[in-house]
């Protein structure tokens, strides 16, 4: 027999670990810091300037309430919140409805083309909004080739006015409802189908398994998709801007 000589164990070196130059406590509040000042930055200034008697730039001045007592008394400006208001409403809403359906059309069914379809949803996103708004105008105003033509060959036209509040606001449909589409699409295509399935071994149909399993499960995206839709058409001006009439504008 040969004997086996082992060799006495000897522990590796230690590893020399590279300290880091911030810790992470520490790049968590640089980045709070850089946030604070990239949004919140730009909202002091504007904010002191309206509690301010002069401008920020002439000497002088003082505080005071005044800005604010000329606007809440301005009948002018509770008109454009109250038109605000009404188009965001009207956005919201129709946007919901489409998106949302396009969402079950194109997830849930085995319609023909869904690919090419969803493809063609989502053009409006990539396309400048400014764009969208000229195509509309150019088609469907009152002197648009559309309108028109359906007015001189047909007997139909166009049900809403463009320069209407419900017109910007169908104008608005187009590019908010593919957003609505995208968040209510993630939801479903994480919802495992053999719910629905399960639903419809119990004798539910079509549209109730809808209604009573896949609606209630996609309720946060479509909570959140309607309070995102909501808060950009309360602030967006470019579409209101450019879809005012010349007679209204003179």
């Amino acid at each position: 027999m040969t004997a086996t000589l082992l060799r006495p164990y000897s522990p590796p070196p230690p590893v020399k670990r590279r300290r880091r130059p911030l810790s992470t406590n520490a790049s968590h509040y640089v980045l709070w810091a850089l946030a604070l000042l990239v949004i919140v930055g730009p909202i002091v200034p504007v904010a002191a300037a309206s509690l301010w008697s002069t401008p920020l730039y002439e000497s002088g001045g003082h505080f005071t309430w005044d800005n604010f007592d000329a606007l809440f008394t301005d009948g002018g400006w509770w008109t454009a919140v109250g038109n605000s208001v009404l188009f965001a409403a009207l956005n919201t809403a129709g946007s919901i409805v489409v998106g949302v359906a396009c969402a079950v059309l194109l997830t849930r069914t085995d319609l023909p083309g869904r690919r090419t379809l969803t493809t063609l949803l989502l053009v409006p996103i990539a396309l400048p909004g400014l764009v969208l708004i000229i195509g509309w105008a150019a088609m469907w105003t009152p002197a648009g080739f559309a309108s028109s033509w359906l007015e001189t060959n047909t007997f139909l036209s166009m049900p809403v006015d463009l320069y209407s509040i419900p017109g910007m606001a169908m104008v608005g449909m187009s590019v908010a409802s593919p957003t609505v589409f995208l968040l209510c699409r993630g939801t479903l295509l994480s919802i495992d189908p053999a719910l629905e399935d399960a639903a419809r071994t119990l004798g539910a149909g079509p549209l109730r398994s809808l209604l009573s399993v896949s609606l209630p499960l996609m309720r946060p995206a479509i909570t959140n998709a309607a309070l995102l839709v909501f808060a950009l058409s309360m602030e967006v001006l470019g579409l209101p801007s450019s879809s005012v009439s010349p007679a209204r504008s003179a």
